[in-house]
């Protein structure tokens, strides 16, 4: 059995979902264990080396993030493929679930598909990377909300996800988390853009300063930076279950100056720094 450690800094962004009443173990603290989060952690170096390695295809990204969960305990009934399309080699969704012990839950997306002039390493592989290592830092503990972690196929790979859910199931989700083009700036930035209003509602604002006090209280962080991404993304992975009344966030280190990286030709490797 491996020892589950109370933090895992690839889980940061997620802690807020989880509880507001995380305790390092090397606190004091009178807190039951019940309330404290735990995670089993991966080491640094495997994580860069993941997103450092890009399969070249959509078809192998998808067979290496298939076989990485199978790797990390998903498997059976817990893993499943969701078609996108139905033309033959169509992209499909890879859906892994861990369940939780109520019916609320928590989606975590990002997109695997290959993409533009370059090896599409910042755009969509550096979140799709990093899911099967999510989800096993999860398994250190049970959960009160079911997490499910969805690797999109494609840009219509989320609305299929979300189409395919009832209309009971849509309420069950308390928020979506959206991993894209990570690890290029060491700013975190976040948006929720809400389709009908300008005016966000309370879940989402809440879900909102959940995350900037997680993300201010961390000292080896620069201050967050509000941006909306619309230069550099036309409609993100958020859309379709914003539509739906859902809160969500979309996570991703593109600095204005980096607009034009995502897609481009010097969308490689090399442009995804350890230290962001």
């Amino acid at each position: 059995m491996r020892a589950p450690a109370v933090l895992c800094w690839i889980c940061l962004p997620l802690m807020p979902l989880v509880s507001l009443r995380a305790q390092h173990a090397s606190q004091p603290s009178a807190a039951p264990l019940d309330s404290r989060l735990y995670y089993y952690a991966t080491p640094r170096s495997t994580l860069e080396a993941e997103v450092h390695s890009v399969p070249a295809t959509t078809r192998a990204r998808f067979e290496h993030l298939q076989a990485l969960f199978s790797d990390k305990g998903c498997t059976g009934n817990q893993l499943r493929v969701q078609p996108i399309g139905d033309k033959p080699g169509s992209p499909a969704n890879l859906i892994c679930t861990w369940p939780g012990n109520t019916a609320s839950t928590v989606v975590v997306l990002a997109e695997y598909e290959h993409e533009g002039k370059g090896q599409s390493a910042v755009e969509n592989w550096s979140g799709a990377a990093l899911l099967p290592y999510l989800y096993f830092g999860m398994q250190a503990r049970p959960r009160e909300n079911n997490w499910v972690f969805v690797e999109s196929g494609s840009r219509s790979g989320a609305t299929a996800y979300v189409r395919s859910l009832t209309a009971e199931q849509k309420k069950q989700i308390r928020a979506v988390v959206v991993l894209d083009s990570l690890g290029v700036s060491p700013a975190t930035r976040f948006f929720t853009a809400y389709p009908e209003s300008p005016f966000l509602p309370a879940p989402v604002v809440h879900l909102q300063m959940a995350l900037a006090l997680a993300s201010l209280s961390d000292p080896r962080a620069p201050r967050p930076e509000f941006l909306s991404p619309e230069r550099w993304i036309p409609s993100d992975d958020t859309q379709p279950f914003r539509y739906s009344h859902v809160p969500c966030i979309l996570l991703h280190s593109i600095a204005e100056s980096d607009a034009s990286l995502p897609g481009s030709v010097r969308d490689t490797p090399e442009a995804i720094d350890g230290n962001s």
